[in-house]
């Protein structure tokens, strides 16, 4: 069976697609833009040295060796312009050169290509590449644009996060090279049906669609050891304070609900909508931004529910993350809930934008406070189900259905 070329920038699910080719001896090449290959110990030193989780974007991937690995040195310094300037959140020239690599490498050794969206445009093109693979690791941009405006249109006071999101941001022209995108290639995969649904509505065959949900590493999200049967429900909230993350409406259910009842804690990273914050600051008592990892961690343990009612999302990582601790979930169709709980067992499926829903189920936690407990410990253990060596699996095997 041929071995197949990976592309994409960053740390992109943590390698997980080319480690699982490489494991069983599929994959010809991961083109990106920068990879370090060296001693582990070493690499762990620096960033403990300067204290940050990423060294100048170096990066160091246990299992998979450079001989393996092609470094676009032009995408290389268009990520140094990108860091320098943070002017946008979508840069279709590093795309550009790192699938225009891609493809050439996969033309030479008569490679099928793994592109991750965003580079398709240049990856995929050449239709000498028999088997032509998009990933599709964020709903289609056109799907959420149409969300983002309807929410705009509902929620005139969410601008201000959701035009900085690059669905909204984008040209004609580079909303056209999305829409082109998926047609360049002949299958597709997912890591949710949300995204996978959002392929279907532009035009793409539910057929050849593949979704291979993520994984947690159990490790690192261990279940929670004691649950809190008194006193107020914590509800934690983990990821951008934006609208995209259908914020509003947790703040909402809490203010119908009443701060007598229930306590919000609320993680952020990235995307802060400050006039949203600011409208709901009546009921914001407990605020962590940029949290590291432990205290991440001991916010979750501290928790009883955990909740994401987001708008739009390809994944959210966090689900697991928090599920694998012991926290029962509250989250949205257009999210990975339906593909990783069970509706009423490990927590709930609500409607976007449905205040009411969230209301009723955080109000159930509350009358019962013993469900947490169920749910919880239901919760932690379908987690430890969606293994990273589960995901790799399930990529070897949809690309063994493509490929032979």
């Amino acid at each position: 069976m041929k071995s197949a070329v990976v592309v994409h920038a960053g740390r992109r699910d943590n390698y997980q697609v080319a480690l699982a080719l490489h494991e069983v001896g599929l994959l010809n090449m991961l083109v990106t833009e920068l990879y370090f290959p060296g001693e582990k110990h070493l690499i762990e030193s620096l960033f403990t040295l300067f204290k940050r989780k990423e060294l100048l974007r170096l990066r160091y991937m246990e299992g998979l060796p450079s001989s393996h690995v092609s470094v676009s040195k032009r995408a290389l310094l268009m990520s140094g312009v990108i860091k320098i300037l943070k002017t946008a959140t979508y840069y279709p020239s590093q795309g550009e050169m790192l699938g225009a690599k891609a493809s050439r490498i996969a033309i030479k050794n008569n490679s099928p290509i793994i592109s991750y969206s965003t580079y398709a445009k240049e990856a995929l093109k050449n239709q000498q590449v028999t088997h032509r693979i998009l990933f599709q690791h964020h709903p289609h941009p056109a799907s959420v644009r149409k969300i983002f405006e309807e929410e705009l249109a509902l929620n005139p006071s969410s601008a201000n996060s959701l035009q900085s999101e690059y669905e909204l941001s984008l040209s004609d022209g580079e909303m056209e090279d999305f829409m082109k995108e998926p047609f360049l290639a002949n299958n597709w995969m997912a890591a949710s049906s949300f995204t996978a649904k959002t392929l279907i509505e532009h035009g793409i065959p539910a057929s050849g669609i593949h979704v291979v949900p993520y994984g947690v590493n159990t490790h690192d999200f261990k279940p929670k050891e004691k649950y809190n049967k008194n006193g107020k429900l914590k509800v934690i909230f983990v990821g951008s304070f934006n609208q995209r993350k259908g914020l509003s409406y947790l703040l909402e259910a809490i203010r119908r609900i009443g701060t007598k009842e229930i306590e919000l804690i609320l993680v952020g990273r990235g995307i802060m909508d400050k006039a949203l914050l600011t409208s709901y600051s009546d009921i914001l008592q407990d605020i962590r931004i940029n949290v590291s990892h432990q205290k991440l961690l001991s916010s979750l343990y501290e928790a009883d529910v955990f909740v994401l009612p987001s708008i739009a999302e390809g994944f959210a990582q966090v689900l697991l993350e928090a599920m694998s601790c012991g926290l029962p979930i509250i989250t949205t169709e257009n999210t990975a809930g339906p593909d990783i709980i069970t509706n009423g067992k490990e927590g709930f499926i609500v409607p976007i934008r449905d205040v009411a829903a969230l209301v009723q189920k955080l109000s159930l936690f509350i009358a019962n406070p013993n469900l947490i407990e169920n749910m919880g410990r239901e919760a932690s253990t379908k987690a430890a189900y969606f293994t990273w060596e589960r995901f790799r699996a399930g990529i070897v095997e949809a690309y063994k259905k493509i490929v032979q």
